[in-house]
Parts: C-alpha cells; sequence; structure tokens
C-alpha cells in the first residue's frame, strides 16, 4: 500500500512542462528581436538590443541584457500556456535610479493583462533579486524596470534564470489518469497476492 500512495504522490507533484534558462550555455553577443531559447522568444520592446554577455556582479555568468539605456522592457512570448514565471534581475544601480524604483513582472494570455507583481529595487547593482507570479494562466510576459507610478525607467535591464511551469491542462485527462490508477492498483493488488501466498 506504500508504494500505491508514493506512487500517487509522485504522479501529483511530478511536471513534465517544467523549465530553466540559464543564459551560460548561451554563445556571447548581439542576439535579435525573437531570439528563441527553450521556446521562448525574447523581445527588446523599444528596438533590437538584446545581448548575451558576462556582467560580473550583475549577472550569475552569462546574462541577458535589454541593453539600451531607454524605456525599453523585456518582452517574452512562450510556445505554451503556463502558470509560473520567475527570474532574477540586476543593474538596479543607485547611480541610476531612485528611491521607490520597481522591478515589474506583468503575465499576459493572448494579449490580455492576466495580472502583475512588483519588487522594490534594492539598488546595489548585484543580481541577488528575484521576481515571480504563479497560479495565473500566460503566454507572454513583460519585465521592466519602473518608477513608483509605473512608468518604464531609462535603465538597462539584466536578467537570468528565467523559470517556468505548466498548468492544470498538462495534466493526464482525467480518462488517462483512471487507467494509470486502476494500472498501480493491479500492481498493488498482484504484489500483495505474491506476498501472501510466500
Amino acid at each position: 500500500m506504500k508504494m500505491f500512495f508514493t506512487a500517487l504522490v509522485l504522479l501529483a507533484t511530478c511536471s513534465a512542462n517544467a523549465a530553466l534558462i540559464d543564459f551560460t550555455s548561451e554563445s556571447i553577443g548581439y542576439k535579435a528581436n525573437g531570439y528563441t531559447v527553450s521556446g521562448v522568444q525574447l523581445f527588446d520592446t523599444m528596438g533590437s538590443e538584446l545581448d548575451v554577455y558576462d556582467y560580473g556582479h550583475q549577472s550569475h555568468g552569462n546574462a541577458l541584457a535589454v541593453n539600451s539605456d531607454d524605456q525599453s522592457q523585456l518582452k517574452m512570448i512562450f510556445s505554451n500556456v503556463y502558470s509560473f514565471l520567475s527570474l532574477d534581475f540586476g543593474n538596479d544601480d543607485a547611480g541610476y535610479s531612485n528611491a521607490g524604483d520597481l522591478a515589474m513582472l506583468s503575465l499576459f494570455l493572448d494579449g490580455v493583462n492576466v495580472g502583475s507583481t512588483t519588487v522594490v529595487l534594492n539598488r546595489d547593482d548585484y543580481m541577488n533579486q528575484s521576481i515571480s507570479l504563479s497560479g495565473i494562466n500566460f503566454n507572454s510576459a513583460i519585465f521592466a524596470y519602473v518608477d513608483a507610478t509605473f512608468n518604464p525607467i531609462n535603465l538597462i535591464e539584466v536578467v537570468d534564470n528565467i523559470s517556468f511551469d505548466g498548468i492544470q491542462s498538462n495534466v493526464p485527462e482525467s480518462s488517462s489518469f483512471i487507467l494509470m490508477m486502476m494500472g498501480l492498483l493491479g500492481v498493488f493488488l498482484t504484489r500483495r497476492r505474491i506476498k501472501s501466498n510466500a
């Protein structure tokens, strides 16, 4: 019986769609809008200034920068619908930002804004903060540095470790789930019968 419940717990906690974009293995240099990693298309919203580079303490090895000092934002378009997104960010230098400036992550489903969250910049110029949203279905997102009134500011966004995960629709259909459970129950009963005959 213990094996049966262990299998149920493993099945309930597994996610086939979890992914992490770590730019460490990506080649250094300029990337055109539409640059794609792990099925995610990446865009500079005000131009085409994407770069992968090791930004020292502003990144964890290679990271992605929306590398223009303007109000550009990082747009991400996903190949599927997901319900969790997280990323690390850096380059929040106190010389180029103000107290109260924010990192903002906004999620969209088919172009409609479905949720946003913010984190106050600690302004220490290190990649030591992260931002995330979960429980909201989305297929695109925008990350930006903004002021206290949510207007984009002239600050280069540097991001890494973009993590995203799937939604309930990716869980097996109920009929497949029932068949799988019946199979596990059959294994359990067969194993129990073998033990009792031994």
